[in-house]
């Protein structure tokens, strides 16, 4: 940026200064350090150098419920909100917002003592600095006279209220961003600095940048039928001159695996074709778990494909965690394996003990294994260890006993929870977290695929071993793009995949179905779609893996607020009658004696779905004996509402929810042993 600069302005250029808040803000830190009591060469502690700090911290507590890593999230989160730990002291109301205050207060206090600052010090110590010496302030707001700041939506409080203090009261302030593009919520950023710009800045002149020189008319189109419904933005649309250009299209599939065989085949079509390349493909997604069966079938047909801004899925540090206890349970000798989790989750085996068994088990040339059943022969470990390991030796013997008579998928769920591992996740909350639980249900998954074509889990693992050495492909490589949808800001690419527009993947819901920041998932929505320049593909599949086990999905809401006439859809053979086209059959006239008349169904493979279990269509949902089946697409009849289209089953104990749309266009949400809906075996 600042070459570019240089170039553009003929004399002086070299002088601006140009950078991101923390690297201009820390060069000032190095010239005011001695205001704020520090030496001028005070050490700067990076992600991991502040974790390790954490996790010290957390062992002289004696604490292991939480990972350092999730309480530096959360004391990294309070600072960029300009928290301090005494006011997390006094409002913290649960036994894990007590330890991220005790934390938080200790991790301060050691900073100071080693003449240390983290990142998120490189934002707050300046307006420290600031506001304690404003000569100080004086100085720099007459030297930065003009100041100016990009994706401005990005920003966080600590970073606004920099702005604030060095804009003074007559501000030269110029400021970029884009409201409908803030997506980091999660990490920091605060949309409204947007909202709040013009009162901070009295005299605030906006100007409205919306004609858009990417995508194509029926792209933006999409893009703006779903972010406008957020419950606040700044009103504009964006507008090209653009001509031309594929219509949009959402295409239904019968599960995650046909969704991702479709993408492999239009990929493999138009570059065969010769009419695009790899790398004019962009694959987005909600989370990192979904990358799993992508990956998979590119890999299968040699498609060349890089994961952008993450591991791929196999090189996940949870994933080589669940297979190194299967590689352990069928290899006792294992040793690699075996101390890759002896400690994951912690089980009372600690680093010196550790030493000890391996020094006892290369001493006699035996397996670690032998050590941990052995540990009382052992010099120097506690008897507190000893019984430690001797418990795990008994449960890995356990599990090695249960292997061959469970399928692998099972057997390895089985493990991650009796192991703890799981239950470690689940306890620790937060994004990172979860993420991770959704890998390993991913994980979990893949391994019931391989399960139903025939594989063993060493057929598995030895196909895993092969996908762990994924290529690097450089951004000019010709490669098929992976990435989430956080990932592609500020990228673009010829031909758009959006995946998994399931509800309850995306738009994003925690375990409890809720979306915690629906207006957040809009934006995320309107980013990916504005990636696509020339081609763009929605996808939805009405059944996929979770744990292992098929379960009905929905489509997300956001399809449903698209532009009927801005977009082609079509429904995958297999796949229950699409929710679109419910949307546009009357079904008043169900009533009468017409029927009901489906659009042309696509057949993908050699004439059928590509279902998992055969089957052309979700297994109906049963709970007791007596209550009626029905299916996604059934038409049914109530006793009160007459005939309807059912939108969704959920399971239940020993029943069923059942989602209903009936003539006169209300859904309505019924219980299956009350309402007793019964399914109609024709339409006339």
């Amino acid at each position: 940026l600042k070459e570019r600069v240089a170039r553009i302005v003929a004399k002086g250029g070299d002088e601006v200064t140009a950078g991101t808040f923390h690297s201009v803000f820390l060069r000032m830190l190095r010239r005011e350090a001695k205001a704020l009591g520090y030496p001028k060469d005070f050490t700067v502690f990076d992600n991991d150098d502040s974790v390790r700090l954490v996790k010290l911290i957390l062992k002289e507590r004696g604490e292991n419920r939480f990972t350092p890593r999730s309480i530096h999230s959360a004391i990294s989160r309070l600072k960029n909100d300009m928290i301090p730990p005494r006011e997390v002291a006094q409002s913290a109301d649960s036994p894990r917002e007590e330890l991220v205050a005790a934390v938080y207060e200790e991790y301060e206090r050691r900073l100071r003592h080693h003449a240390g600052m983290d990142f998120d010090d490189l934002l707050l110590k300046p307006i420290d600095l600031f506001r304690e010496h404003p000569a100080v302030l004086n100085d720099w707001s007459a030297r930065w006279r003009y100041l100016h700041v990009d994706e401005m939506q990005d920003t966080n409080l600590a970073q606004f209220e920099l702005l604030r203090l060095l804009a003074g009261p007559k501000p030269n302030l110029f400021a970029v961003g884009d409201d409908d593009q803030s997506i980091y919520g999660w990490r920091g950023a605060r949309v409204e600095n947007i909202f709040r710009f013009r009162e901070a800045f009295p005299g605030t002149k906006v100007f409205r940048l919306e004609r858009n020189y990417r995508s194509t008319q029926a792209i933006l189109d999409l893009a703006h039928a779903v972010v406008e419904k957020s419950s606040r933005r700044e009103k504009k649309k964006l507008w090209t001159e653009r001509t031309g250009g594929a219509v949009p299209q959402v295409i239904q599939f019968p599960t995650d695996l046909d969704e991702a065989q479709e993408v492999a085949d239009i990929v493999g079509r138009e570059v065969l074709s010769g009419r695009r390349r790899y790398r004019d493909f962009a694959v987005l997604y909600r989370t990192n778990a979904q990358s799993r069966t992508f990956e998979d079938i590119l890999r299968a047909r040699r498609y060349p494909y890089q994961v952008i801004g993450s591991l791929g899925f196999y090189e996940r540090r949870e994933v080589r965690d669940a297979i190194a206890f299967a590689k352990l349970c069928l290899n006792p000798r294992d040793d690699i394996a075996l101390r890759r989790i002896i400690g994951e989750p912690p089980r009372g085996i600690g680093a010196s003990t550790i030493e000890r068994l391996v020094a006892w088990a290369t001493g006699r040339d035996l397996p670690l294994t032998d050590a941990l059943k052995r540990a009382d022969e052992i010099e120097g470990v506690a008897k507190r260890s000893v019984n430690a390991c001797r418990e795990f030796a008994e449960q890995i013997q356990q599990w090695r006993e249960k292997l061959p008579g469970m399928v692998p998928n099972e057997w390895m769920q089985m493990v991650l929870e009796d192991s703890g591992y799981l239950r470690r996740l689940r306890d620790e909350g937060g994004f990172e977290a979860q993420g991770r639980l959704d890998n390993m249900d991913a994980f979990i998954s893949s391994l019931a695929d391989a399960a139903e074509e025939g594989a063993s889990l060493a057929d598995f693992l030895e196909q895993a071993a092969l996908m762990t050495d994924v290529d690097r492909y450089q951004p000019e490589d010709d490669s098929v793009r992976l990435m989430t949808l956080h990932a592609s800001k500020g990228l673009e690419f010829p031909v758009v995949f959006i995946t998994g527009l399931d509800e309850g993947l995306f738009p994003l819901a925690n375990g409890m179905n809720e979306v915690l920041n629906p207006d957040e998932e809009r934006r995320l929505f309107y980013v990916g779609v504005t990636r696509a320049k020339e081609e763009l593909f929605l996808t939805h599949v009405t059944q996929r893996r979770r744990w292992g086990s098929p379960v009905l999905s929905e489509p997300s809401p956001f399809l449903l607020e698209l532009p009927r006439e801005r977009i082609h859809w079509r429904v995958v053979a297999g796949t229950a009658r699409s929710i679109f086209e419910k949307r546009h059959v009357s079904l008043k006239e169900t009533r009468g004696g017409s029927g009901y008349d489906s659009p042309t169904v696509r057949t993908t493979g050699a004439g059928k779905s590509r279902k998992r279990d055969g089957s052309s269509r979700p297994a109906a949902h049963h709970g007791a004996d007596d209550i009626p089946a029905v299916r996604p697409g059934d038409l049914v009849e109530h006793h009160l509402y007459g005939r309807g289209i059912v939108v969704s089953t959920t399971p239940m104990r020993n029943d069923v929810k059942v989602r209903v749309e009936f003539g006169d266009g209300e859904q309505r949400l019924m219980v299956q042993s009350i309402a007793r809906l019964q399914p109609v075996k024709d339409f006339r």
